[in-house]
């Protein structure tokens, strides 16, 4: 199916979340690639691969009206090419996700699963782990692990670590909501709120614009 559905906050910056149910025909019928994208497309080989990486350009394509030349830095962000838009791009077992916005901006997707807890020892902090309640333990921790990465997509900085740079505050599940968030790293110092919300088939976690930069 097209897009799922679009979040707007404002008119600065926007999500957009794909439900992938097409075939890999049906979607190369949507767009035309760049001959480098062309040449970047083949060297995948898993139809699944190439199915999120279509879908992203599909997204973009129609937020721009134009086709989406993307770029991207040596920590594996992306970026428009000669665009003053900013984005983020995020995908998960049959969706994918994408943010676009004038700010810099950053969002992850993914399926809450038990298997968070096999990582958690090394992305949940000592005080995070106190409000974090058992009844609700999978969805806490898909979420915190979505939050620090969506910082991680934002900051951009390598040699990061999610258990002592990225902190997350106290807060209670909701289906939507928001939390604040904390990078100390390299130069950062730096409070960010993110929204999220959670359903039955994916955790989404994003930023969107600069007024929630505190």
């Amino acid at each position: 199916m097209p897009l799922e559905r679009i979040i707007e906050k404002n008119t600065q910056g926007k999500v957009a979340i794909w439900h992938l149910t097409e075939s890999l025909d049906e979607l190369l019928e949507m767009i035309d690639l760049s001959n480098t994208d062309q040449q970047v497309f083949d060297t995948f080989k898993l139809d699944k691969r190439k199915k999120e990486w279509i879908c992203s350009r599909i997204i973009l394509q129609q937020f721009i009206n134009d086709y989406p030349q993307i770029n991207y830095t040596d920590n594996g962000k992306p970026f428009l090419v000669n665009q003053s838009k900013h984005i983020s791009i995020s995908h998960a077992t049959n969706f994918v996700a994408v943010s676009i916005s004038d700010h810099p901006t950053a969002l992850d997707i993914e399926i809450c699963s038990p298997r968070v807890e096999k990582a958690a020892s090394r992305f949940v902090h000592d005080e995070e782990w106190q409000f974090i309640t058992d009844k609700e333990k999978v969805n806490f921790l898909t979420l915190i692990w979505s939050a620090k990465e969506t910082l991680y997509k934002y900051f951009d900085e390598w040699g990061v670590v999610f258990k002592e740079h990225f902190r997350i505050n106290a807060f209670n599940i909701c289906e939507r909501g928001e939390f604040n968030s904390h990078c100390s790293y390299k130069q950062h110092d730096q409070d960010l709120i993110l929204d999220y919300e959670i359903t039955p088939d994916y955790a989404l976690v994003y930023h969107l614009n600069n007024k929630n930069d505190l």
